[in-house]
């Protein structure tokens, strides 16, 4: 089984310049057998060109590829779905692992997700995620916390690796391992429910419809440190119900699961079709083992 680290990426040159709290984590895993796609989305702050030099002084122990986009992103709080369908579409792992450029990683999240068996299409698994203040200290009680798997966490406090229930509301997340197959068949984010925060907020209900069963794991080795609080947290911790409210019922937010179709974006085909024509070029890709 050969694994694919996924990072989308977008203005976060002081996250992986200054930080390092990721850029270190993939130099320290204690299995460097992977490959690490990075997909900068457009940046205005320099993220790729800084990304490329550092790999180019810094040749890491990992196969890499570093990917931009070159369509323009819009909206304040847009997110990374169209990046992440370009790297969904240049993986090369039979295994993927998402994971969000502000994040603190362990050392040992690559070996972890090697033994999870979900190459065979079956399952997905999410990572358990805290949150962090600017220092990257564990925030006190429910705010350090991801609060949308709390209640299920309670229920099963002696498992690290655990199935969520039903009743789970399907969001996608930061941190997941599936298996690429699936994510290919079924077309990755769903270009036609990109209404929030450019993502398809409604793709763990489609994995669902896909028929894999939905696994959370609390082991500390996939645990991941979140910096800053999610998005909506913060919007409540001001007040903004309204815009939580806007964003929450936004269309895709509102899509029936049972609306949801298997496939979306022709499936395999997508891959291959003209929807990627210019999206996005090569800053720099390491040579294949074979050639080294």
């Amino acid at each position: 089984m050969t694994l694919s680290v996924l990072i989308p990426t977008f203005n976060r040159l002081p996250f992986w310049r200054d930080h390092r709290k990721l850029l270190d984590g993939l130099y320290a895993q204690s299995d460097p057998d992977f490959e690490c796609v990075i997909v900068d989305d457009g940046s205005t702050d320099g993220t790729a060109d800084w990304l490329r030099d550092h790999f180019t002084v810094n040749p890491p122990p990992f196969h890499f590829k570093l990917l931009r986009t070159k369509f323009a992103k819009s909206g304040e709080n847009q997110s990374s779905g169209a990046a992440d369908n370009v790297g969904f579409r240049e993986v090369t792992g039979d295994v993927i692992l998402h994971l969000d450029d502000d994040l603190a990683i362990g050392p040992d999240i690559v070996a972890y997700v090697k033994t999870l068996d979900v190459a065979d299409g079956k399952k997905v698994v999410w990572g358990a995620l805290l949150f962090s203040d600017k220092e990257w200290k564990q925030l006190e009680g429910a705010e350090g916390r991801d609060t949308r798997w709390h209640n299920a966490i309670r229920q099963h406090i002696k498992e690290d690796l655990f199935e969520l229930p039903s009743a789970w509301r399907g969001d996608w997340g930061a941190v997941y391992a599936i298996a690429t197959s699936v994510i290919r068949e079924m077309g990755g984010h769903h270009v036609e429910l990109v209404r929030y925060r450019s993502s398809d907020s409604r793709f763990g209900f489609r994995l669902r419809r896909f028929g894999l069963k939905t696994y959370l794991s609390t082991d500390p080795r996939m645990v991941t440190t979140h910096w800053g609080r999610s998005w909506f947290q913060q919007q409540r911790k001001l007040g903004k119900m309204d815009l939580v409210r806007q964003v929450c019922r936004s269309p895709n937010v509102n899509v029936s699961p049972t609306q949801l179709t298997r496939q979306a974006n022709g499936g395999t085909t997508f891959w291959t079709s003209s929807h990627f024509d210019g999206a996005y070029d090569t800053v720099l890709a390491s040579a294949p083992k074979d050639s080294a």
